[in-house]
This record gives C-alpha cells, structure tokens and sequence, in this order.
C-alpha cells in the first residue's frame, strides 16, 4: 500500500490511471467504512482501476469548527493505515486538513485530485459533504459526476441491532466503558497502543505486575474501569487484565492505564503493546484495605480470563497492529 502524507505535486505518469475514489475522515474505520471500501474494491476490481482512499488530519472539524469537533480520535494516522492495508485498499492519500482545504470547493478539489488519476468511481457514505461550507452535498456530487462520466455510488446509513454505526457512536460507547457494544460497530476489537514506560510498580508489589502504557494523548480512552483485553506482545495475543483510572486506594490523581498480562514473566519496558478490549469487568473502587483490593485484583484476573475464553484465537480478523513495512509511520 502506498502513503502520501500531503498534498504534494504527483508524477506526471499518474495523470494517465483510472482511479476508484473514496473520501473521508474515517475515524475508527467502522463498519460502515468497510461497507464502503469494499465496495470501492469490488467496482475497482470490474473496471481494472486503482483504490484510492482520500483521509484528512487532524479531524476537519478540528479546523472548520472547533467547538464541535471530537475531542478525541478512534484511530491514530497509523491504526488507520494498518486497517486500510488489511482491508487491502491499494493508495491512500493523507491529507492535512488546513484553512486552505476547508476553502477549496467540491469541483476545486475533485479537479486537484485529477492529479493523481483520473477517476472512474466515487463512493461515499450516505451521510458525506465535501467543500468550502459543505456545498458539496450528495446531489451537488450526483450531478457532478453525471457531467464528468463518474459513476457515483452513495452506500446507506448502517445499523446493526438498531444503533447507528457512526464514529460518534462508538466514541458514546467507549466514555461510558461500554467496549463490547463499540466493538459490534466497529467490526473488531477497539485498541490502545503505547509504550511501557515505568511506572511506582505497585502492581508487582501486590503480586500483579502491570505494565504501564504511555498513550498518545489524541486517542479515545474507555471510561476509568477494570476490562478483559487481550495484549500484544512479541508477536501474538495474550490474556491480560487492564484497569484504567486514577488508583483510588492509594489516592492517585493521575489516571494511568495498567495491564496485567496473564502468566508472563517477560520485561515490557520501552517495548510497545497493543490492548484490545473486550469486555468491562467493573467501575474503580476505592479499598480501605490492601488486602481487599488483592482479592479484588484476584477476582478480576479470574473473570477475565472467563471472558477471554470465551473469545478463543483473538484475533485473526481486522485490528489496527501496524505492520513492518508501516510501524515508520506510527
């Protein structure tokens, strides 16, 4: 898969292609993302063009309006083209989002993108505008790409058991803890990746070393709570247990992500590791007694791994682990 990162002049010979398009913030590549790049590949694939997904960062929004703009991302730049690679687009085009993007209008932009081929389809979500003051609206685009010999291909609004499948509802979910329901919209389990750094390794002196994950600031955290994850860890999926919060028993005011890696001895330190989250097992609570949060601790590794085994070979399917050939752009 090939990344470019801004809007740079392309190679005079790309002019000549014929390209199947996709535009789009794609925070989290949900279900409803799928549905439209697979149908992108599908219509690529009848008609010998190349896939192109055309993304954006920071958020849009972030720039247009920045009181309504997500506070925190699904999907860092990386996670996103780790997802997009699996789901085997050929070209992604990375755009940063600045106020001379936002003043482009629909045909400015579609034109600038004729620089990287010309394109044969468009497929968008049933909800997409595009363009200075979102002018180009779905009609705006229908008619468009009737005058310029597009086929232009809107996929309807996704639900699944009733819920909308939109970033929005998904990011609802993970602050209120409810991993499972994000993870049924997004079509696979939502990840943290971060480094181990050290940590007061309270953990380890209660008999439940964690390894303490540096996060990068933009990503969307699950509201504080004790989860069943999986861990990432030299190279395959591991039990582990992770907790999330500020350590109330022991009067913690920094909120600081641990996990416990179920039976492994090894040493994580400056190493990275991706968690999947599975399931919430409970909120924080404070103990008065060291003795009691062991127990609780004890309890927690027990019903995660119940949980755990319920999800047997975590995980073949779509999850956002960069591979080597893109961990340089994470």
């Amino acid at each position: 898969m090939h990344i470019s990162f801004l809007p740079t002049p392309a190679q005079p010979e790309l002019k000549d292609r014929h390209l199947s398009v996709t535009i789009g913030t794609y925070d989290g590549v949900h279900r409803a993302h799928q549905r439209v790049i697979h149908t992108l590949i599908n219509q690529a694939a009848r008609e010998h063009t190349h896939t192109l997904v055309v993304t954006f960062h920071p958020h849009p929004q972030a720039v247009v309006n920045p009181s309504v703009a997500p506070p925190k991302t699904l999907s860092l730049p990386s996670e996103k083209y780790a997802l997009f690679e699996q789901l085997h687009v050929e070209e992604v085009l990375d755009l940063q989002f600045t106020q001379e993007i936002a003043h482009l209008r629909a045909e400015e932009f579609l034109e600038e993108l004729a620089a990287y081929g010309g394109i044969r389809n468009l497929v968008v979500g049933h909800d997409f505008k595009m363009g200075y003051k979102a002018h180009g609206t779905l009609s705006f685009l229908s008619d468009y790409c009737a005058s310029h010999d597009i086929v232009f291909t809107v996929i309807p609004e996704q639900r699944i058991d009733g819920s909308v499948v939109s970033s929005t509802q998904i990011r609802n979910h993970l602050l209120k803890g409810e991993v499972a329901d994000a993870n049924l919209l997004l079509g696979y389990p939502y990840c943290v990746t971060g480094a181990v750094v050290h940590g007061e390794e309270v953990g380890r002196s209660l008999g439940f070393p964690t390894a303490n994950l540096e996060v990068h600031p933009d990503k969307c955290l699950p509201e504080d709570g004790v989860y069943a994850t999986w861990a990432w860890i030299d190279g395959r999926w591991r039990q582990s247990t992770t907790s999330i919060g500020v350590r109330p028993t022991f009067n913690g005011t920094s909120r600081v992500i641990e996990t416990h890696v179920h039976d492994y001895e090894g040493v994580l330190y400056d190493q990275k590791v991706t968690i999947a989250f599975v399931a919430r097992l409970r909120s924080q609570q404070r103990y008065d007694k060291v003795e009691a949060l062991i127990h609780a601790m004890d309890q927690d590794t027990e019903e995660s791994a119940r949980r755990l085994d319920l999800e047997p070979g975590r995980h073949g399917g779509l999850v956002p682990l960069p591979s080597a050939r893109l961990a340089h752009h994470s």
